[in-house]
């Protein structure tokens, strides 16, 4: 019997800010567990036992979750608040681009008189080589206010996408200020694969960064751009007179 090491997915990061890179990097979520997490004893001692109980601190299905699964952190501070039905926002970089669906968009998803959508452009192209799902999940153990907004769930392949964009949904029904600071993580992205993952971040100028964001965004149709290019790149890998 021979047994050959699986290779690593290499999940390539790419963005034209340094200061990204330097203080909120893409990195494994375990980089960003928790303070109330690392702070945790091992056990403790519960009232009527001669043995020590256990604490999350060794809950495999957490520390499996962290381990294997991206964080993707903001990258500057962001101010939100809710005031008269409405969501307002700004970015501490100034540059930041955010917006939202149209509710005709998501239909009867969640009311929207209580209830606002926003999607967050964030610096950052990722690509891998492979043809692999990610799955996007709530960091809920990294949020203190479940109840102020909702991250998305989802599954993209960055083999035919590129830019981690992140869907949430803000509770509108209490008027509010809220800052979410830099580095706070706001999405988990778990492979679907039993390979591990390298992370590997890239400094590129931005016109560089420019061209490639253009390039994994082509204006091939008014609607559904991801869906063909996928069909597309799909259909011409299998045909048999590629080089």
């Amino acid at each position: 019997m021979f047994w050959f090491k699986k290779s690593k997915i290499v999940l390539d990061c790419f963005t034209s800010s340094e200061t990204i890179i330097t203080t909120s990097p893409i990195d494994f979520a375990i980089k960003y567990a928790p303070d109330w997490w690392l702070n945790l004893p091992n056990s403790f001692e519960m009232n009527g036992t001669f043995w020590p109980s256990p604490t999350m601190k060794g809950c495999t299905g957490f520390t499996e979750y962290y381990r294997k699964s991206i964080a993707i952190p903001l990258w500057c501070d962001l101010a939100l608040s809710v005031k008269d039905r409405e969501l307002y926002w700004q970015f501490a970089d100034q540059s930041t681009n955010a917006s939202n669906h149209p509710p005709q968009q998501y239909g009867s998803f969640w009311p929207t008189d209580e209830y606002r959508h926003l999607k967050i452009d964030t610096p950052w192209i990722f690509r891998t080589k492979e043809n692999i799902d990610w799955v996007w999940t709530s960091p809920s153990y990294n949020m203190k206010d479940l109840d102020k907004f909702t991250i998305l769930p989802g599954i993209t392949n960055f083999s035919y996408v590129g830019t981690p964009n992140i869907n949430m949904m803000f509770n509108l029904k209490n008027e509010r200020k809220l800052i979410l600071p830099v580095n706070h993580v706001l999405v988990h992205l778990t492979p679907m694969t039993e390979r591990k993952i390298e992370i590997k971040r890239h400094l590129l100028d931005p016109k560089e960064y420019e061209k490639m964001n253009n390039d994994i965004h082509p204006k091939i149709s008014f609607s559904g751009v991801y869906g063909k290019t996928k069909k597309l790149k799909e259909k011409h890998e299998k045909c048999p007179f590629s080089s």
